[in-house]
């Protein structure tokens, strides 16, 4: 009776063991994570100077959809190569020719004119900017320093400050200095500056139906 009791008690135990096997067998398998592909977007990156299109690609696991984010726009940072753009029309800068070089030596007076116009720089600027190389003549090198701050001290309660420095020439062994003199005028604070009434007279001839003239007043 024992021994019949020990039997069956062994045919239980090998009767789950194999309803356990079965169900084990009959769930599904464990798979690597999915990815899903939302959205793939065209770009165009720059790599050493050059224009190269990128795809981007936007997933989410598991089939889950990414949250969508407004996408920034890539600012254009290609320019047309030099020589392909097509340069400003009527366009024209006068050559006034360089300064002869005068020595010291010879004549150690001299005067010079204050110029506050930075107009090159910003003429330079924009053909540049279009893919051209901007004319020779209009490359002055007095509107380019203009254009930047010099770090001068603002002169207090006076109209300028005059600041010099100079160093002993690197292209002669003679004993010529180079000096540099600097002006810097006075600075109105804006709470100071008086009412201002302006007059703007806009000339609208045909010569000015152009795209960097009317039309750029037009947008601005």
């Amino acid at each position: 009776m024992k021994s019949r009791t020990t039997l069956s008690h062994f045919f239980v135990l090998v009767l789950m063991l194999s309803a356990a096997l079965v169900l084990s067998a009959c769930q599904p398998a464990a798979t690597p994570e999915t990815i899903t592909v939302v959205e793939t977007v065209m770009v165009t990156e720059i790599v050493e100077g050059e224009p190269v299109e990128v795809v981007i690609t936007t997933t989410a696991p598991n089939g889950n959809p990414a949250v969508e984010e407004p996408a920034a726009e890539a600012p254009n940072t290609t320019l047309p190569p030099i020589g392909e753009a097509t340069p400003p029309v009527d366009n024209f800068f006068q050559d006034y020719g360089l300064n002869p070089y005068v020595d010291t030596y010879e004549d150690h007076l001299s005067t010079f004119a204050i110029d506050v116009d930075t107009a090159s720089y910003s003429v330079a600027r924009r053909y540049v900017n279009d893919g051209l190389l901007p004319p020779a003549e209009a490359i002055r090198p007095e509107e380019f320093i203009n254009s930047f701050e010099q770090g001068y001290p603002t002169p207090p309660d006076v109209a300028f400050g005059i600041y010099a420095d100079g160093a002993p020439s690197p292209f002669a062994n003679d004993g010529t200095h180079l000096i540099r003199i600097g002006i810097q005028g006075y600075e109105i604070p804006e709470w100071q500056r008086k009412p201002a009434s302006l007059t703007f007279v806009i000339d609208v001839s045909g010569s000015m139906d152009m795209e960097n003239r009317l039309e750029l007043v037009k947008r601005s």
